[in-house]
């Protein structure tokens, strides 16, 4: 069993139905998760406990707080499987902040920047392809606002809520 970290921000409107159309035809995992930005990646080698108590104290120490994505870009991810070529949706330079603040007092392997995945491919070419489609600059921005941590189990692909922890600090 792996254990995640992630925050579930509540898109506006505007902003939730294209994230959403966008997942749906194009993220395997669209039914299994809703889009997120990951804070701890998914891992065997951290305990639930582990997690679950950075969260609490995380959840304790930030209030909630509004998110703004800006820009789109493309990865490949070795660890990726059959869908290793990833389209990220990036948060604004203040929404970063935030999330980087907060993924600094996680139990983590690994760099990363906060992101939201929108969309998996399993050929290179399809995932450039949509970035040429839709361009890097989202315009207007995606936005939303996180007001909680979710604590996640993912055992053979199935992910399930293990815990929901309600930011509330100052």
């Amino acid at each position: 069993m792996s254990i995640a970290l992630i925050a579930i921000p509540i898109w506006e409107e505007g902003a939730a139905s294209w994230i959403d159309a966008i997942r749906r035809t194009h993220d395997p995992q669209h039914g299994m998760v809703a889009a997120h930005v990951t804070l701890v990646f998914p891992t065997e080698s951290l305990s639930e406990a582990t997690v679950a108590a950075a969260a609490a104290i995380l959840a304790a120490s930030f209030a909630p707080f509004d998110i703004a994505c800006d820009r789109l870009s493309w990865y490949s991810d070795p660890r990726g499987g059959k869908y290793p070529n990833l389209v990220y949706l990036h948060p604004d330079a203040s929404s970063a902040w935030v999330l980087n603040e907060m993924r600094a007092q996680l139990p983590q392997e690994g760099e990363f920047d906060p992101h939201v995945t929108l969309s998996r491919f399993g050929a290179v070419y399809s995932a450039k392809a949509f970035l040429r489609q839709f361009g890097e600059d989202v315009m207007p921005p995606a936005r939303g606002r996180i007001d909680a941590l979710h604590l996640l189990a993912i055992r053979n692909g199935q992910v399930s809520m293990l815990r929901h922890f309600t930011l509330t600090g100052e």
